[in-house]
């Protein structure tokens, strides 16, 4: 682990810089790894975002998390900063039924305040349209763990439905370190579907790949996390 975490950790004057930048704001954050950590309150999390956050709220069965749909940092950060969490990342039993509380969703398409679909996403991200031309040059790919399969026979159902011209269009499977991709409808998994059926609903022109990896990393439990949800990402790399 010391290891990884070596091969991982960031340039000095880069995790300074984002360390200072939460020192402005009243912050204090600690170095992990990759990662810089910090426990701050939603409205510090408003401020030093220049964004809103609010409770979402699965309409079918009433989970909720605190996210925001957009948020802001500084350009000297952009080029540093992969990632910040939590922000507009949802859950996935919470991305095709959500409903937001004490403030409407703006959309311009109706439709996809209550559905995520191809064409809404498209939209929403101004996403080209594929062309119709496959690209032998770029490759699409996409890694299953934990029991996670990509199911061919619920990706045709899902493109008749919302791409109906590409709905003969298929994956690659490629096993790593074992593992596989049982085609059993009801071992489907929600994630690695969900991941196959809309990468290929947006990038029909490239040739998709799943990777199903097998295996589990080490773990030390801990009381935030008592149990082994990682993924074997050291297989897959």
């Amino acid at each position: 682990q010391a290891e990884i975490n070596d091969m991982l950790r960031p340039a000095e004057d880069s995790s300074q810089l984002v360390l200072e930048w939460l020192r402005s704001h009243g912050i204090q954050g600690v170095l992990d790894s990759d990662w810089v950590k910090a426990k701050i309150t939603v409205s510090q999390a408003n401020e030093l975002l220049q964004t809103q956050y609010h409770t979402y709220r699965n309409t079918i069965n009433g989970d909720q998390v605190i996210r925001t749909t957009a948020y802001r940092m500084p350009a000297i950060l952009a080029d540093i900063v992969d990632l910040i969490s939590p922000t507009t990342m949802f859950p996935i039993a919470l991305r095709t039924n959500i409903a937001v509380m004490n403030n409407k969703p703006q959309a311009d398409n109706p439709s996809c305040r209550h559905n995520t679909t191809v064409s809404c996403l498209q939209k929403l991200y101004r996403i080209p349209k594929p062309t119709g031309i496959h690209n032998n040059n770029v490759r699409f790919a996409l890694a299953g763990f934990g029991g996670q399969y990509a199911n061919n026979q619920d990706l045709q159902s899902f493109l008749r439905e919302q791409k109906p011209r590409i709905r003969n269009k298929t994956f690659t499977f490629i096993s790593v370190n074992g593992g596989i991709n049982s085609q059993n409808l009801s071992e489907a998994g929600t994630e690695a579907n969900l991941d196959i059926q809309y990468a290929i609903g947006l990038a029909s022109d490239y040739e998709t790949q799943f990777y199903s990896v097998f295996g589990t990393p080490p773990f030390i439990p801990s009381a935030d996390t008592p149990t082994n949800t990682d993924e074997p990402s050291a297989e897959l790399m």
